[in-house]
């Protein structure tokens, strides 16, 4: 995953090429999202989820006041 954010990060969806991995990537990471959430949503475990979201934030330095961070439920 993190070379997916690399390539992303590197290149605009307005170019040719960044709209090709914008395009193809998007619909990965929404894959991947949906399992999560689905996993979480099975597994009853909030804390146990809402820790694992903060760690992929984390380990990407995803910035923001994480104290203050309370996952949607669906």
């Amino acid at each position: 995953m993190d070379d997916m954010f690399k390539q992303m990060s590197n290149n605009s969806p307005n170019g040719i090429d960044g709209l090709a991995i914008w395009s193809t990537y998007q619909f990965d990471l929404m894959g991947k999202g949906r399992n999560f959430i689905d996993a979480w949503l099975a597994s009853g475990d909030d804390t146990l989820f809402g820790q694992k979201l903060i760690d992929i934030f984390n380990a990407r330095n995803v910035g923001f006041d994480k104290h203050a961070f309370y996952p949607v439920k669906y």
